[in-house]
């Protein structure tokens, strides 16, 4: 019903942005002045004779043997476990073999916020996570909490790619010593429940799992939604129990913790973005040769087409199992009238002060900006 057209779509849109993301590096242009990977610009490129764009060769002398630690709590099969594996297999191919990047999955180095820890302290290279999971370690990233901005995922890819923009959070995650490489994402975030959405009035009085975030907590209660803050983990039980009416995750999160045996309906209310950063430390990055950078920085960047094809066809692929094989129903956002809109006036403000209270307006309303929200800044 729907992957075989989303699918294609998506295709189609992860060719013409990566095709952009290469224009705006100057792939293969080395007349281009503001392309070195020692900055905190967009994705952009070295002109470092030793180096290259993303399709040609490096200095290999200036590249030592060494093994890299990568660590992300996502479990095998995720989107973030495809994510490191394909950015550990350029790396390695980039380097001729000398850069091996180790993974390690489920948790194996500990929570989000630890291993972001060990990343600033230089005991991890690279980690791999959402910015909703470390608001403790980037305040700034509680930008991506705005709700509703975004009806489909190519609107949303746009922002992530400005240059500007990244250039700017590049700069909030340098303060803490995060050295950032492009974004990617893993499609929306979305609500399920037992009772079928109709309208705005579905959402008085919802008993609704969401994350242990104050603002999304802030703009889902704005709805009159009874907001529960509760872990992964315990989702499953609170539905069985009927403690909660719904929840909200990713389409493949519900299948992967088998929410289709508490939840009878899934929709796409796309209400935050889910968005994907890979990053290492200043501390790591400084010991590195310009060309190990470049070849670090190459591989971030071909990875975000690939991975953004991989969350369309792996978040279908889960959506198309779950309405199929498991019964759930699909209720549309985009077939009740006027749905989208209004969630979005009910939540904008309330979502904007909650952020702006915790970080400032500066940052937040270049994202909006961007995000083509300008008139309505408050």
């Amino acid at each position: 019903m729907l992957k075989h057209v989303k699918r294609t779509l998506s295709g189609m849109l992860c060719l013409a942005m990566f095709m952009g993301v290469l224009s705006s590096c100057g792939g293969g242009n080395n007349n281009q002045s503001n392309s070195n990977p020692n900055t905190n610009s967009g994705a952009s490129h070295s002109n470092n004779s030793s180096t290259s764009s993303l399709s040609g060769e490096y200095d290999l002398t200036q590249v030592n043997d060494r093994i890299y630690t990568l660590g992300h709590t996502g479990s095998p099969g995720s989107t973030n476990d495809f994510w490191a594996e394909t950015f550990a297999g350029l790396v390695k191919e980039k380097s001729g073999g000398k850069m091996v990047i180790e993974n390690y999955n489920s948790s194996q180095l500990g929570s989000d916020t630890s291993i972001a820890a060990d990343v600033q302290a230089g005991a991890v290279d690279f980690q791999i996570t959402s910015p909703a999971a470390i608001p403790t370690v980037v305040p700034e990233s509680a930008i991506f909490d705005m709700p509703f901005l975004f009806d489909k995922v190519e609107d949303a890819r746009e922002v992530l790619l400005n240059e500007d923009f990244f250039s700017t959070i590049s700069d909030a995650f340098a303060k803490y010593d995060l050295k950032l490489f492009p974004f990617t994402d893993q499609g929306f975030r979305s609500i399920t429940t037992n009772v079928e959405i109709t309208g705005i009035d579905s959402f008085k009085g919802m008993a609704l799992r969401t994350m242990n975030n104050q603002h999304h907590i802030a703009w889902f209660t704005a709805l009159g939604v009874a907001a529960t803050p509760l872990n992964t983990s315990e989702i499953y039980l609170a539905l069985q129990q009927g403690m909660l009416n719904g929840q909200e995750n990713p389409w493949s999160q519900c299948y992967d913790k088998g929410l289709y045996d508490v939840q009878k309906y899934i929709t796409n209310s796309n209400h935050v973005l889910y968005v994907g950063c890979l990053y290492t430390g200043t501390k790591t990055w400084d010991t590195l040769s310009e060309v190990e950078q470049q070849i670090l920085w190459d591989a971030a960047t071909e990875c975000v087409p690939i991975v953004q094809e991989h969350t369309d066809s792996y978040e279908y692929e889960m959506l198309d199992l779950l309405l199929e094989d498991y019964n759930m129903t699909f209720t549309d956002f985009d077939k009740i009238p006027g749905l989208r809109d209004t969630l979005r006036e009910k939540t904008f403000d309330v979502a904007y002060q909650s952020i702006s209270s915790a970080i400032g307006t500066e940052i937040l309303n270049q994202f909006l900006i961007t995000a083509g929200y300008e008139d309505q800044i408050p």
